[in-house]
């Protein structure tokens, strides 16, 4: 008696491999997948029960050693097959030691893990394991690795829905949305934060021509000028003025001129700018402007001596947003864990002791640099790209400090520079 006859639902065996009775390498596309028999048949060998299934055409006879029941559709029992989860563990834990020397450009951190999972264990697991492995895949990642940066963001402008790739700064969609409702924000944080990168990506988010300057201390500089001749030499500022869809970041907003901003400020409220080549030019309703600065608008400090304090008509002109460093940003940004953990725990022995020093996210990204693209030592790359003008005092007080993970290797080239050796 045939064990299955027609109109049957069978599955195919999960551990099907080309070394089975007339199974050939075709097959194997098929393994755990759900069929109806249409056609039984009987070897003209053996006299072995062969069977059609509708499946690709009905292309392949399948053996009864190939089939068992679905379970869950019977009493009858099916094959069970055992997975030495050790082994699957033991190939995470090296995906995990070398996840670091993945590339990360155009490449998320958190799809290479994924594909690396699924590269590594698929000769060991299951489908069903492969698909237990990409529910938990968010947990894995969240305990190893913390919480990732956002690699795509949905755009969603009146009816229309648009998605942009990239590392995304944990501020990135308040700052978005201000932009889009026509509020001018005003971003306030260190050094090398990614203030200008934030605006590049809203630019491209909004599909926005980007256009961009940094400190101005003279107005011809923002509003352009005639030459001896007459010939007119326009500004970033102009071309934002003359160009529909388009944003402009003024960058170190806290370091221009007065009569600068205050020339800012009359646009920004007036919706037009007269310039010295055809007078007065209407700023496109729709065009954006972000300006960022490095303090609170309220004047130099110890930090950025340089910087002007900005009036009251000014600050009240923009929505004022605290940025700060984005440490999952910074995290996958970092060739070396313990990198990254000593540069966030060297930040926050900074701000612990009170000292004016700055080691800013282009510290991790130049370090980073260095590190996997030379054989520049750690204690030349400490000194070149993160310790850099501070002073022996500074790191006498920062190598006391407890926060620190006193076996981080980059913890103990930074004790080589102090006097506790």
């Amino acid at each position: 008696m045939n064990k299955y006859s027609v109109g049957a639902q069978v599955r195919i065996k999960r551990d099907l491999k080309t070394s089975d009775r007339n199974v050939v390498y075709e097959m194997l596309q098929y393994k755990n997948q759900l069929a109806k028999v249409t056609k039984v048949m009987q070897s003209d060998v053996d006299g072995r029960a062969i069977y059609k299934l509708d499946i690709d055409g009905e292309r392949f006879a399948w053996e009864e050693d190939h089939l068992v029941i679905p379970r869950g559709e019977t009493t009858q029992s099916t094959q069970s097959v055992s997975v030495d989860m050790s082994e699957v563990v033991r190939e995470l834990q090296n995906i995990t030691q070398n996840i670091t020397s993945l590339k990360r450009e155009n490449n998320p951190l958190e799809q290479a893990i994924l594909e690396g999972v699924i590269e590594k264990s698929k000769d060991l697991a299951t489908k069903e394991l492969e698909e237990e492995l990409k529910e938990k895949l968010g947990e894995f990642i969240k305990k190893t690795y913390g919480v990732l940066p956002k690699q795509v963001v949905e755009i969603k402008v009146g009816d229309k829905k648009r998605e942009i790739k990239g590392v995304f700064h944990k501020q990135f969609e308040d700052i978005l949305t201000m932009v889009e409702c026509g509020l001018n924000p005003l971003i306030s944080g260190g050094a090398g934060s990614g203030k200008t990168h934030l605006c590049e990506q809203i630019a491209q988010a909004l599909d926005y021509e980007f256009f961009y300057t940094g400190s101005i201390l003279q107005e011809h500089k923002l509003f352009g000028f005639k030459d001896a001749n007459g010939d007119y030499h326009e500004t970033q500022f102009y071309k934002w003025c003359t160009t529909p869809k388009s944003l402009f970041m003024f960058d170190e907003f806290d370091s221009s001129d007065n009569n600068v901003i205050l020339g800012v400020n009359t646009a920004l409220a007036n919706g037009y700018v007269d310039f010295p080549k055809e007078g007065r030019i209407y700023i496109p309703k729709e065009n954006r402007f972000i300006a960022s600065a490095n303090t609170l608008g309220r004047g130099a400090d110890s930090m950025y001596v340089g910087r002007n304090q900005l009036d009251a008509a000014t600050l009240d002109r923009f929505a004022f947003i605290q940025f700060e460093y984005d440490e999952d940003i910074e995290k996958s940004l970092a060739y070396d864990i313990n990198l990254y953990e000593f540069i966030y725990q060297l930040r926050k022995a900074i701000a612990h002791n009170g000292l004016d020093e700055l080691v800013s996210m282009r510290a991790t990204k130049n370090a980073t640099a260095l590190l996997e693209h030379s054989n520049m030592s750690k204690d030349k790359i400490l000194a070149y790209t993160i310790i850099k003008t501070m002073s022996k005092d500074s790191i006498n007080t920062l190598v006391g400090d407890s926060i620190f993970d006193k076996n981080n290797e980059w913890y103990k080239e930074l004790k080589k520079m102090s006097d506790f050796k």
